[in-house]
């Protein structure tokens, strides 16, 4: 695959920060120490619930572009958090230069697009919403090791076993 990396703009990284910290606020305050598995497995009950018609109040969540932007940014700060990955941003030059931000393992072997991902789960009920199950994955090494500079999406190959209901 034919893929440019760069970093992502302090002013974007910023933005994707300050998201982050707003969907921790709506989470609630039982979430703002909580480790990287339980924010995680809140931002994977949130958009799953989006899914079924448990919205919040357009007050706290105007649209689904804010929801993604909200809940894929914390999902992608806890990737950071716990694996010391780091955000980026590629160009995929066999896709007509289209650009992503997502967040990579440190030898750029694995990545995950967390903004897509959850745009994909608000936009279609039917995408099952499985980032609380590949965080489990790479927590428990399940995730297999891929060449550097490979950027292998990892949601990509994260499939459920037993469905969610």
């Amino acid at each position: 695959m034919n893929i440019t990396e760069q970093e992502v703009p302090k002013g974007i990284l910023d933005s994707i920060k300050g998201c982050a910290d707003d969907a921790l606020n709506i989470l609630g305050s039982a979430f703002a120490n909580a480790d990287p598995p339980t924010i995680v497995a809140a931002v994977d009950d949130f958009v799953y619930r989006w899914q079924k018609g448990e919205r919040p109040p357009a007050d706290v969540v105007e649209d689904g572009e804010q929801a993604r932007l909200l809940f894929g940014s914390l999902w992608g700060e806890q990737i950071v958090k716990q694996f010391g990955w780091q955000w980026a941003k590629v160009t995929f030059h066999d896709y007509g230069d289209a650009t992503a931000f997502g967040v990579f393992s440190p030898d750029r072997s694995l990545a995950i697009y967390p903004l897509d991902f959850m745009l994909g789960c608000i936009r279609d009920s039917n995408v099952d919403v499985t980032a609380m199950l590949s965080f489990e994955m790479l927590r428990a090494g399940q995730v297999p090791k891929m060449n550097k500079k490979s950027y292998i999406n990892v949601m990509d190959g994260v499939r459920r076993i037993v469905p969610r209901e």
